[in-house]
């Protein structure tokens, strides 16, 4: 059993340093073209990919042609570090932004996103951390995973009539963020109480990590919480979790530094909260246990099954946690910055 919890905990604790692998044949290579400080691939369809900018300007007005070609995607890391853009202009024929395309662009403050662009990347403008405005125009579909994540001069954001599909938490750790807004007959989404929520799935979506609230009661009827939804909401003490609402994976509180207590009723068909602890009684899963608890010491009930990905994150001050022979599956990053940890 121990060699098992041994195995268990070290994918824990390093699944989440291994860089991204794919399975099955490689993609064959495309040729790259170059001009000035552009350089591009031809896609199938007879148009112009940037896949890198080596230039080093301030202002940038990316082209709408290179090589007499239409260029229609910002490829992957295109723009990846290029810390000298402070502005960035975009022409209407660019259709996708794709993952980590300006991702780290540090002074990067304003980005408008025209009505061309259908979709935004995982990723594709997160630790932009001078990004004080975003325009997204009216036409805008899908939303990747933490595509402005960690874009800390961000305050306010519009979503358009025209995005229906919200990635996990697009603005996790956006620390400054306070305001969403969304048209009151949006197809999909909505504002309650400032979060914002997919009504078609009833899902809480993100809570905006800049609300100074201490304490929040998640709406009665929302069914879900998407994973990372609280993610750097550092001012959340106390979270209320109505009767309608199940967790069927991942933790939707880690990195809240300062949240120290959960509520739940003590019938709550599927949650449960023991010494502090939320727990999901259909799967014998422990969800989150809040960083801001100030034991050093945790064990961990016996009869629990699983330790939910990142359900210890950031729990700066536990030093040592008792696992019981149940446990026999550890979640992906369950134990992330646990700087105290020394056993386990």
């Amino acid at each position: 059993m121990k060699r098992l919890l041994l195995a268990l905990l070290l994918s824990a604790l390093c699944l989440s340093f291994l860089p991204g692998t794919a399975l099955g044949e490689d993609e064959p290579e495309r040729e790259v073209h170059t001009s000035g400080h552009w350089e591009y691939v031809l896609r199938e369809d007879g148009t112009a990919e940037i896949t890198k900018y080596t230039g080093d300007v301030d202002e940038l007005k990316i082209p709408s042609t290179l090589g007499g070609y239409s260029v229609t995607v910002i490829g992957e890391r295109a723009f990846y570090g290029c810390r000298s853009l402070v502005d960035v202009i975009l022409p209407d024929t660019v259709t996708t932004i794709c993952d980590y395309a300006f991702f780290n662009c540090l002074n990067l403050a304003e980005v408008v996103v025209p009505e061309s662009v259908l979709s935004i990347g995982g990723s594709a403008f997160s630790e932009c951390h001078s990004l004080a405005k975003v325009t997204l125009s009216d036409g805008v579909l899908a939303i990747g995973d933490g595509a402005f994540s960690n874009c800390y001069s961000l305050t306010d954001v519009s979503l358009p009539y025209s995005v229906t599909q919200i990635g996990t938490n697009p603005f996790s750790g956006c620390s400054q963020l306070t305001t969403f807004t969304v048209s009151p007959d949006h197809p999909v989404l909505a504002l309650v109480d400032g979060a914002l929520i997919n009504k078609r799935d009833k899902c809480l979506l993100c809570y905006p990590a800049g609300k100074t609230d201490t304490q929040y009661e998640l709406p009665q009827g929302i069914e879900t919480i998407e994973t990372g939804a609280f993610s750097g909401c550092s001012r959340l003490v106390h979270i209320t979790i109505p009767d309608s609402v199940a967790i069927p994976n991942g933790n939707p509180f880690a990195k809240c530094s300062g949240l120290s207590s959960f509520a739940v009723s003590p019938d709550h068909p599927s949650l449960a909260v023991i010494d502090g602890v939320l727990f999901s009684k259909p799967d014998k899963r422990l969800v989150s246990y809040p960083p801001e608890k100030t034991d050093t010491r945790y064990e961990i009930p016996q009869g629990i099954r699983i330790i939910g990905d990142g359900a210890f994150s950031c729990c700066e001050q536990l030093a040592d946690i008792t696992i019981p022979d149940s446990v026999t599956e550890i979640g992906r990053s369950a134990f992330a910055s646990c700087g105290s940890l020394t056993g386990v």
